[in-house]
């Protein structure tokens, strides 16, 4: 897979669509995450799931936050009270999570302690499980359809994994993933399917493979599609080697072909018209199901949509 990406990443090079240094030229391209370092800082939600309800900022001064951070159906969800000095940044901590940001670095630190969230016993079928998802809506961006590529890269290391099983351990039920999803979002208010979206998810962390294979699904909780390309798609390493992993590469063949699997399972079935959708929102970070204490450090994450 890596000489795949030098090969597609040479081809831009050549085109002129980016620099050697890998930074896409602005006039053919729109970066589309906003303050992408976390300099001004985070909304913090309140835990129902899919509410977007703030309950206080991180920084506590920080005016009006681009990015949030979603905390699902967690019983110890970070508030003002939990603010942490952080040297060259910001932070929150408590008991079952925590989160850095150091915005001259680029770097973002998100840790569960699903162990203290589920008072250390097995989560069942059919609870919840606890999520902290750092989450924006992108700035807008062409259609599918006008696009040539969607470059992406990051950069994330593994600090901690610590599972605690129990008699009632299942893989199927008990796992920690820590993901990147996308969605392709119908944005066209003339469509009878505006608004309606799927899931293009990057595996980057996954406790049960060290090479998360291949995922689609319909999601439990929004009802919608969830497509994900395996773990070496955008990676030729596995983040359960505790290193630095490098991430790169073009989302477009692959977020099209998640596109066609949802059309094909009569998902997203208002419009199959390509120039409809658009890239919408992301999050990216942590759910688990499972008895872990897990942490990723993330840092140098850009995305952006070359079009012509």
């Amino acid at each position: 897979m890596a000489s795949t990406r030098r090969g597609w990443i040479g081809s831009l090079i050549g085109a002129g669509l980016i620099g050697a240094a890998g930074g896409v030229r602005g006039e053919d391209a729109v970066e589309l995450l906003q303050d992408r370092h976390w300099e001004q800082g985070f909304k913090l939600h309140d835990p129902e799931p899919g509410q977007h309800v703030v309950i206080g900022h991180l920084p506590p001064a920080a005016p009006d936050p681009v990015w949030g951070l979603s905390q699902w159906s967690s019983a110890f969800p970070l508030t003002d009270d939990h603010v942490i000095d952080v040297p060259g940044g910001y932070g929150a901590a408590n008991s079952a999570r925590s989160v850095v940001a150091k915005p001259e670095e680029g770097y973002l630190y998100l840790k569960v302690n699903a162990h203290r969230e589920y008072g250390g016993r097995a989560r069942r079928h059919g609870e919840p499980w606890p999520h902290l998802l750092a989450e924006q809506r992108l700035a807008p961006s062409p259609g599918l359809d006008q696009l040539r590529s969607i470059p992406f890269r990051l950069q994330a290391r593994l600090a901690k994994c610590e599972k605690f099983e129990t008699s009632e351990y299942t893989p199927s039920l008990h796992a920690a993933q820590y993901q990147l999803f996308i969605t392709a979002q119908n944005l066209n208010q003339s469509s009878p399917g505006y608004g309606d979206y799927y899931w293009f998810g990057i595996q980057i962390f996954d406790d049960r493979e060290e090479i998360p294979r291949p995922m689609t699904h319909v999601d439990t909780g929004t009802g919608k599609l969830i497509y994900a390309p395996g773990g070496d798609a955008y990676a030729s390493e596995s983040t359960h080697s505790g290193d630095w992993v490098s991430f790169e590469g073009d989302l477009l063949p692959e977020m099209l072909g998640g596109l066609q699997r949802a059309w094909e399972r009569d998902l997203l079935a208002d419009s199959q018209d390509l120039s409809d959708y658009r890239i919408g929102g992301m999050n990216i970070g942590w759910e688990v199901p499972g008895i872990f204490d897990v942490a990723v450090e993330l840092r140098d994450f850009d995305l952006r949509a070359v079009h012509g």
